[in-house]
């Protein structure tokens, strides 16, 4: 026994992989949600934190945005306003004086800029949010000699700032002006006040602050101002590379500012022109546009993920429901299927006991029918058991040594009375050179045949069907061709489909459920072989399977194999089957085989049989009534002491994998499934007559018999 420190050392990766195989499709698509939105929330979140100290330059250097104060420090619009931001965020500003704002980004000396005008190089360069502000650039002159446009400044002394955009668009749009370059601020109005400049050209948020109440310079002298149109400059916050969700944050906090009605009380203190506030408010508005489709747009998708979730709940009930109605219908199939296998059993039965007794060479041909007949209903049994498994591809496939020319033949005697009836021929075409015995699933392949050749006779009302066979390209190939009403091209691409046929008016006229050609089809391509049909209407059609089969040893004839069975002489078995014809057949073969045979009518009946007697093997029926043959066994191990453990077969028209599965459990040693056959039977006896009859020795159930 391993210890609990070694069984935790063996959780490790195949037993996490086993528990994630058993969650179920459902289960892993829904951990691979959350662990995807693990992800996501783990990108965002360091995507999108915060350092504790923002290292910030204010960009706009002029009043009323800002203003170098001399101890080095700032004040301006922009300054309070980032200062406000960075309290509503929780972090800290640190402002930093640098000569050149891009220089300063490109090498990260700060982190953003708060306010500065948008360029296509700085939207390469830089992290650009959204634009909150909008300039437009004027022309100051004297209103003696005004300048109002820029074809007016042609010949002119014009004072611009180096560097800024005022220069490129004077530069661009009025070549012919002479422009005087100025490097300080304070120095662009002063030249036009002491007559080195006709005019200024500048932004307009420079004006206002600076005219009234910082220059007076032009005190006495009237000046005016002329925006020029289609000059505007859109103003942003720029984060250095890599820094956008911090320049986004400021953004939105300002965003903010403006809802609560801090921003208007900030910029009232710098600035009586209601232009100013005007600008900021629409350029931030457009901002808080974006933002609320953007929230909008994240709604919809928080919804149609809400949507989706309940579709693939809805879609995992629906799976459960259908397992249920499967497990179900495989219920009511085990049952049909033993209640169906029962007279068959004695149907079968009685006829290998007859052909084993002195008959006439027509007598055993008829019998032989019968059989074959019993063979083919006994394999549609099975397969209408198995119709689910064909339905999950989990179908599984025989490989034993068969007469492909008997079956054919079998299957044209099974028909052959239906065939006359309707005045057609029906026969076969079997080369000799092909040889008779093939590897491969006999019943199956039975199944086929008889499926396609039915139907050639039932929609054949004069002329022939011919059932042939040739050597195809991997192996065997089949044909049944007939005479029939043929089959319409635009009709053929659904005959192979579930519960379809050639017209609606087919299954009104020759029946049928339109299930006969997808299974004939899934067994094909279950044993790895094609089907196909070449058709034309009112001619008839020629349907066809081909499979990769390999030749076989013909084997030894079956009367003399069951002739040459060894005696069983002197074995005692008990018999607990309630079924009458049953008890009979079985009955028949075990006397056969020279056992002496005890029956029992049920499951309490063997119980008691068993109290009196001791016997070398128990044949158990599983259903009976009184007390079915599971409990029978169990029972009858509990008057068993640990030294002997009678053998006990169990006789079951059930042969799904559950069912003997169901046998094993309880206690039963080993099983023959119904209709019983005399070679099968004698394997049994023969396998447990010599078996020690202990616990140990049958605590393993063999290899079973089928």
């Amino acid at each position: 026994m391993p210890s609990a420190s070694a069984q935790s050392v063996r959780w490790g990766l195949p037993e996490q992989l086993g528990l994630l195989g058993r969650l179920g499709p459902f289960g892993r698509l829904s951990l691979l949600g959350l662990l995807s939105l693990l992800t996501f929330a783990g990108y965002w979140y360091w995507q999108h934190r915060l350092p504790a100290v923002v290292r910030i330059m204010p960009g706009q250097v002029r009043l009323p945005l800002a203003h170098a104060r001399p101890d080095g420090t700032f004040e301006g619009a922009t300054v309070d306003i980032a200062e406000l931001a960075a309290r509503k965020l929780g972090v800290r500003l640190q402002w930093v004086t640098a000569p050149d704002l891009d220089v300063a980004l490109d090498q990260h000396l700060v982190d953003i800029v708060a306010l500065a005008a948008l360029s296509p190089e700085r939207r390469r360069r830089a992290e650009v949010t959204d634009p909150w502000f909008e300039d437009s650039l004027v022309i100051l002159s004297r209103a003696a000699r005004p300048l109002k446009s820029m074809e007016s400044l042609a010949g002119h002394r014009v004072v611009i700032r180096e560097g800024t955009q005022s220069e490129r668009i004077l530069m661009e749009d009025s070549p012919q002006a002479i422009p005087v370059r100025a490097y300080a601020k304070d120095d662009l109005l002063a030249a036009l006040c002491n007559g080195q400049a006709d005019a200024v050209f500048v932004q307009s948020q420079f004006l206002p602050a600076r005219l009234l109440d910082r220059d007076r310079t032009c005190v006495g002298e009237k000046l005016t101002s002329s925006p020029v149109p289609n000059t505007a400059v859109e103003l942003a916050t720029i984060g250095a590379p890599g820094q956008l969700a911090t320049a986004e944050a400021f953004r939105d906090a300002i965003g903010d500012l403006m809802a609560d009605g801090t921003l208007a009380a900030t910029l009232a203190r710098w600035s009586s022109s209601p232009r100013f506030d005007t600008q900021l408010r629409r350029e931030l508005q457009r901002s808080q546009g974006r933002q609320t489709w953007l929230s909008i747009g994240l709604g919809v998708f928080t919804l149609l993920l809400a949507v989706l979730a309940a579709v693939l709940v809805g879609l995992r009930r629906a799976r459960i429901e259908a397992q249920q109605a499967a497990e179900a219908k495989t219920r009511f199939l085990s049952n049909m299927s033993h209640e169906i296998r029962t007279p068959m059993n004695g149907v079968m039965g009685m006829v290998e006991m007859l052909l084993q007794s002195p008959l006439s060479a027509e007598q055993r041909s008829q019998l032989t029918v019968v059989r074959s007949s019993s063979e083919s209903l006994l394999a549609l049994l099975n397969d209408i058991l198995d119709f689910s498994k064909l339905e999950a591809g989990k179908m599984t496939f025989e490989r034993v040594a068969f007469d492909a020319a008997q079956l054919m033949e079998e299957t044209a005697s099974l028909l052959m009375p239906v065939a006359q009836a309707k005045g057609i021929q029906i026969q076969t075409d079997y080369p000799p050179e092909l040889g008779c015995w093939w590897w491969g699933d006999s019943l199956r392949i039975r199944q086929v045949l008889a499926n396609l050749a039915g139907n050639a006779v039932k929609f054949t009302s004069h002329g022939s069907v011919t059932i042939r066979a040739r050597r195809g390209s991997s192996g065997l190939r089949v044909e049944v061709i007939d005479t029939g009403i043929g089959i319409e091209q635009r009709r053929m691409g659904k005959l192979f489909q579930s519960f379809a046929q050639a017209e609606d008016s087919t299954a009104r006229r020759f029946g049928g459920s339109g299930l006969g050609l997808a299974i004939s089809k899934s067994l094909v391509d279950g044993m790895g072989g094609q089907i196909g049909v070449v058709s034309v209407a009112g001619v008839g059609s020629t349907f066809w399977f081909e499979l990769a089969l390999t030749p076989a040893p013909a084997p030894a004839a079956d009367d003399a194999a069951v002739a040459a069975l060894p005696s069983l002489t002197g074995m005692q078995v008990l018999l607990a089957e309630d079924n009458e014809i049953g008890r009979r057949v079985a009955g028949s073969m075990l006397t056969r085989l020279g056992v002496a045979v005890t029956f029992a009518h049920n499951g309490q009946d063997a119980i008691d049989r068993v109290k009196a007697q001791a016997f070398d093997v128990i044949l158990m029926d599983c259903q009976m009534p009184v007390v079915d043959g599971f409990e029978a066994t169990r029972a009858i191990r509990k008057l068993e002491n640990e030294r002997r453990q009678t053998p006990v077969i169990a006789l079951t028209a059930n042969v799904s994998a559950e069912d003997r599965q169901q046998c094993f459990n309880a206690t039963m040693d080993d099983y023959l499934s119904k209709p019983v056959r005399l070679r099968d039977l004698h394997e049994k006896l023969s396998q447990w007559q010599h078996a020690p009859a202990t616990k140990e020795a049958l605590a393993s159930p063999p290899t079973p018999v089928a």
